[in-house]
């Protein structure tokens, strides 16, 4: 039967070296530092094609208030016909059963 054979720490060391990270690499393009493989964050380019739009402001609502709209237009809308017309449909509903009943 074979022995087991130990591995110190430094082969443990040795082998870990290499699981380090490194920081992300940068490059400076017209004056701006960014990232590589990324795309211009001011200029929206990436490799000499334009792939950012910047999307022109829609209104300057607050976050509470867009999320008060939305929840208003999820809400159930309960419709409330005004008293008159109720009361002219229900004066209606009882002279047709009065002609029915006659």
């Amino acid at each position: 039967m074979s022995v087991r054979m130990r591995i110190t720490s430094s082969k443990t060391r040795s082998r870990r070296s290499h699981h380090k990270t490194d920081g992300p690499t940068l490059t400076v393009e017209s004056g701006v530092v960014r990232r590589r493989h990324f795309a211009n964050p001011e200029t929206g380019e990436y490799r000499g094609k334009q792939v950012l739009f910047k999307a022109a402001p829609t209104s300057s609502a607050t976050k509470k208030e867009v999320k008060k709209d939305i929840k208003e237009a999820d809400a159930p809308r309960v419709l409330e016909a005004p008293a008159e017309k109720t009361e002219e449909k229900n004066q209606e509903v009882k002279a047709e059963k009065e002609e029915v009943k006659s």
